[in-house]
């Protein structure tokens, strides 16, 4: 998604942690797909030589035979590509707080009409004929 969709309306789509793999098993390791990077092992797309590769747009960035160098020349990259591509980092989560905000008014007014509906009580009033 170019940030030309972003600032549309579109979804933001944020770097993704995939589960820890285990020693000897291949895959991406971290994804952030508005900025094309990720962090890769043992991929058709990267050499078969044990090491992290970090991608960005399918150019390999950095090397590392080390997760948490490749890791944290991941996060390098994404903070420089998110500062030059002018998206507010905090925009997405007012957008989320928002949501929250709306779906907490909703519940509440739910929960206040089924109070009231169970305090009513049945035929004859709240005396209970």
């Amino acid at each position: 998604m170019s940030p030309a969709e972003v600032e549309r309306g579109g979804l933001v789509a944020s770097d993704r942690y995939l589960p820890s793999m285990a020693d000897g098993d291949q895959g991406v390791v971290r994804k952030a797909a508005l900025f094309g990077l990720t962090v890769e092992i043992g991929t058709p797309d990267v050499p078969a030589d044990g090491r992290f590769h970090v991608r960005q747009h399918g150019v390999t960035e950095y090397s590392s035979a080390n997760k948490e160098l490749a890791v944290a020349q991941f996060e390098v990259l994404r903070d420089a590509a998110k500062a030059s591509s002018g998206i507010d980092p905090q925009d997405r989560l007012k957008k989320e707080q928002g949501f929250r905000d709306i779906l907490a008014v909703r519940g509440e007014a739910t929960r206040r009409r089924v109070s009231q509906e169970q305090s009513k009580g049945g035929k004859g009033g709240r005396s209970g004929v």
